[in-house]
């Protein structure tokens, strides 16, 4: 499930199952080593100006484009630059009317370490909130995209509106999203997502649950 990009925070960890794995431990396990690999990196030199500038540039030629396609590997390329101006035009795809082209947005600013990235996601999530809980490829985008930024201020987004989406992928997004979140808030926040689900579904997740604790 290498599109869900959830992460753990303790990869080092063997988890102890029997081997061949089944199907979905392995997806859970490989589902958190793909966010461990993807987790933002922030700090160091800001990007250069006349780099911030040819990424724009080539993000609106791309957004022209009537192929998505195109659109879309134009926000792939440049959107992990941590420049407001670049968080700023990639907020504007989110608003495209071509569904993958709005989905590489959401995955673009999940990758982008500047705050901007994810108060654009807030907002986004606010202002689609009743769009996105029918909305079975977007919901989950963007629940794992405000997991990478790890930031407390995402787990409002991860608990909310539990019950109005109970696809297996949108509930493992919940689940290890919260995992990638260093703060006792988090792991208070896992508990209340357990209640928020109910049993059947705690069942379910069970693996996910014991790998986010």
């Amino acid at each position: 499930l290498a599109d869900l990009g959830m992460p753990s925070q303790t990869p080092a960890r063997e988890p102890r199952i029997a081997a061949p794995w089944s199907g979905p431990t392995m997806i859970a396990w490989l589902t958190c080593a793909v966010l461990v690999l993807g987790s933002l990196q922030r700090g160091g030199a800001p990007p250069d100006a006349q780099q911030v500038a040819a990424a724009v540039a080539e993000i609106e030629r791309g957004l022209a484009s009537p192929k998505a396609t195109e659109s879309a590997a134009a926000i792939k390329k440049h959107a992990s630059l941590a420049d407001p101006r670049v968080v700023a035009v990639v907020a504007k795809a989110l608003k495209d009317a071509r569904a993958d082209v709005r989905l590489e947005a959401l995955d673009g600013l999940g990758r982008n370490a500047h705050a901007d990235a994810l108060a654009a996601l807030a907002s986004y999530y606010d202002a689609e909130k009743k769009t996105l809980r029918k909305d079975e490829r977007a919901l989950p985008q963007l629940l794992v995209a405000v997991a990478r930024h790890g930031q407390p201020r995402a787990i409002a987004i991860l608990t909310d509106d539990v019950q109005a989406q109970l696809k297996p992928k949108t509930i493992t997004a919940r689940i290890l999203g919260l995992a990638n979140i260093r703060a006792n808030e988090s792991v208070a926040a896992l508990f209340t997502l357990m209640d928020k689900l109910g049993f059947l579904e705690q069942n379910t997740h069970a693996e996910d649950f014991r790998l986010a604790l």
